[in-house]
């Protein structure tokens, strides 16, 4: 019982000073209040034997009935709620023997037992049950998430249960708060390992692939996303955890990002030393990626972005269309000499590749002449 509940207050919640004495002013009514503000109040309407005289203290007292928890966060368990039930009964019993069925102590401990018999009574549904696993696996710093997620599927599938048979279950509202605990955990959780494979990546560069940033950004951006959904990020603590994540992800595409446009430049420098080492599939890949990730940064509004990235693409792009245009030259001049067995559809195919990369370096606003190519002989009209 040592570990039963974390609060400040003596009584029949847990702590085991409940022992009553037989001073009528200092009786077990008095020893089990437990040490509150007198400015608070739960929301606690009692049977209606004693609540029409409750002291905020009293409220608050019964309101931590209904939510104790162990002193490691985990609520308490059925056998655990009807333990402390049988507790007050016995106190309630010795409070009537001594001074009567009808006096305060013995209301008193009437609200504290009805206390119990409600939270006692929604343990034992289905749905109770449920929310009290799932507020247990989230307590418990080494529940894993696949766990908890399981539990939160199960809790789900009893509330729609519940919902297709058009049972009012009270514990319905708890359910949807121990939800959105969960998904807090996850949030926090989810965002701290994104955090760390950053602070991995700063102390040594490289350290970290793109591919685990991905797996974690997929993590962290999905219960973002869930978070919206459920209207998690409207208050303040939901609008701190939204910047957070955003924060991390920022960071986590800009490294990427940077990375990314270090390789294009790399691939630039090693082509200009060698032409034709690098294929073009090559230069298309990393060009792609670097194109995705400004648009990224688009998306989230990041339009001050200097990173270099469209500089690193105009210059694949005037690589590909000197090496096309060479290309389609090179086959004319073979052609014309005779004997090369170059065909008319690779000259043409040559044209129409050439033609292409043209269209898309304009749509990047590069300037290239309007070739106008005929067999055997290139005629460029420059614009």
């Amino acid at each position: 019982m040592s570990d039963f509940v974390n609060t400040s207050g003596r009584g029949p919640i847990g702590t085991p000073t409940n022992s009553p004495i037989s001073d009528g002013g200092t009786m077990a009514r008095t020893q089990n209040k437990a040490n509150v503000s007198q400015g608070k109040s739960g929301d606690v309407e009692g049977t209606g034997l004693f609540s029409s005289s409750f002291t905020d203290a009293d409220r608050q007292y019964l309101y931590e009935i209904h939510h104790a928890k162990h002193l490691d966060g985990t609520p308490l368990r059925l056998d655990e709620l009807v333990f402390l039930r049988g507790e007050n009964v016995r106190m309630q019993q010795q409070a009537i023997r001594e001074f009567g069925a009808g006096s305060k102590t013995a209301a008193w401990f009437e609200e504290v037992i009805a206390a119990y018999d409600e939270e006692i009574e929604k343990l034992k549904s289905p749905l109770g049950s449920a929310v009290n696993a799932l507020k247990t696996a989230v307590a418990d710093r080494n529940s894993k998430e696949k766990d908890i997620q399981e539990k939160i599927v199960n809790l789900i599938g009893i509330m729609r249960q519940d919902e297709l048979m058009g049972k009012d279950d009270p514990s319905a509202q708890e359910a949807n708060k121990a939800i959105c605990q969960a998904v807090d955990r996850a949030t926090d959780e989810r965002t701290d390992a994104l955090e760390n494979l950053l602070k991995r990546e700063k102390n040594s560069s490289g350290s970290v692939s793109e591919e685990d940033f991905r797996k974690v950004l997929i993590n962290v951006m999905g219960v973002d996303r869930q978070r919206e959904l459920m209207g998690m990020n409207e208050d303040e603590d939901g609008g701190k955890k939204e910047e957070r994540i955003r924060g991390a992800v920022v960071k986590v595409i800009d490294v990427v990002s940077e990375r990314r446009i270090k390789a294009v430049k790399s691939l630039i420098e090693q082509e200009k030393r060698a032409p034709g080492s690098v294929s073009e599939q090559k230069f298309k890949e990393l060009v792609a990626a670097v194109q995705g990730d400004d648009r990224q940064k688009q998306l989230m509004g990041l339009s001050d972005d200097t990173s270099g990235g469209s500089e690193v693409v105009l210059e694949v792009m005037d690589l590909i269309i000197k090496k096309r245009q060479k290309a389609v030259s090179d086959l004319f001049k073979k052609q014309a000499a005779g004997g090369s067995g170059v065909t008319n559809d690779q000259v043409n195919q040559a044209i129409a590749d050439y033609d292409a990369i043209k269209v898309e370096a304009r749509r990047f606003g590069i300037a290239v002449p309007e070739g106008d190519f005929t067999l055997g002989k290139p005629e460029i009209s420059k614009e």
